[in-house]
């Protein structure tokens, strides 16, 4: 089973979860497989490289995820992206120590829209990313 799971072709998450399952399943006591080496899609492609924040373990060719702690849920990386994007932003901003009306400014949209996006009620863009990024950036350059 461990060598399907290896070879898994990418094509759909709910079948490696299975594999995952079964494996676990035939050994009981196996209590964890190596999560960090599960054959991926590219992370990179989908915009969610480097998320450290939350346990993502494998994507297929159709953008859905492996993720959670153990491995055990599947959710789609707009879902995934849309959680990281809104903590991202909340934390940047609480680090900062601005207030939403501050950081709405700096980013270029309403503080209604960055309290929507903060609060998981509207979904943020890449722009709306980069922004957070470069703020970010230019930000912890005047303070060195």
């Amino acid at each position: 089973m461990k060598d399907k799971i290896m070879n898994w072709n990418k094509e759909s998450i709910y079948e490696l979860l299975k594999m995952i399952e079964g494996l676990q399943q035939e050994d009981p006591k196996l209590d964890t497989i190596d999560l960090s080496s599960l054959p991926t899609d590219d992370f990179e492609k989908w915009g969610i490289g480097g998320l450290e924040h939350y346990p993502i373990w494998s994507v297929d060719k159709h953008g859905m995820a492996l993720v959670g702690d153990t491995a055990d849920k599947v959710e789609s990386v707009d879902r995934i992206l849309g959680i990281s994007l809104n903590q991202k932003l909340y934390d940047s901003r609480k680090l900062l120590g601005l207030t939403q009306k501050e950081m709405a400014e700096k980013i270029g949209i309403t503080e209604n829209h960055l309290w929507k996006i903060e609060n998981g009620i509207a979904k943020g863009s890449k722009l709306i990313e980069k922004s957070i990024d470069n703020i970010m950036k230019n930000e912890v350059v005047n303070e060195g």
